[in-house]
């Protein structure tokens, strides 16, 4: 089975890594949106290519295992036409580097879904609230964002604790600091 190799930003390297520990290729990627240099190393008399370390387009890293769980990434699938990258692991359902804000805020609403202490009242009011986390940061917006995370902390603990990770990149340093979080 072939995974994925993807950077820190989104960008897809290839998605024909036969194995993501060391990062082999299976042959090197015809796709026209994929960059994926020829980066030949010798091996006894033949030469394995290998997925690339750094992106070529960005510099940033190129991930080819979740950084959480070291599941390897899924093979990417096409989109109405369009290559995306998964933007969860399959293995711990943490976001990647690139998963969008609107992501990320999806997730914290699976997983108070799936806290079994809400009533679906509370669950709705939650659902609600967290849509805040969704706006640009502005003075104003931030007490709203404070306002809504101050209610899932005290309504959902399990669920605001599991999401804690998801929360921290997606806060300014002002609201982290007004939930005790940075």
């Amino acid at each position: 089975m072939t995974t994925s190799a993807v950077c820190e930003q989104g960008h897809i390297i290839t998605d024909d890594v036969i194995d993501a520990r060391s990062r082999t290729l299976m042959a090197a990627s015809r796709g026209a949106q994929v960059w994926s240099p020829d980066i030949a190393t010798p091996r006894g008399t033949t030469h394995e290519k290998r997925a690339p370390q750094y992106c070529g387009i960005c510099g940033a890293q190129v991930l080819t295992q979740c950084p959480s769980c070291s599941t390897t990434l899924l093979k990417i699938k096409y989109l109405a036409g369009e290559r995306e990258p998964y933007a969860f692991c399959s293995g711990c359902g943490e976001p990647f580097p690139w998963a969008t804000r609107e992501q990320r805020v999806s997730r914290i609403q699976n997983l108070l879904n799936l806290d079994s202490t809400l009533s679906d009242t509370d669950r709705l009011e939650l659902i609600d609230a967290i849509q805040e986390l969704v706006l640009p940061d502005t003075p104003e917006t931030e007490k709203r964002k404070v306002k809504a995370l101050e209610l899932i902390k005290s309504k959902a603990p399990n669920a605001y604790r599991a999401a804690q990770p998801i929360l921290v990149p997606l806060l300014s340093a002002v609201i982290q600091k007004a939930l005790g979080l940075g």
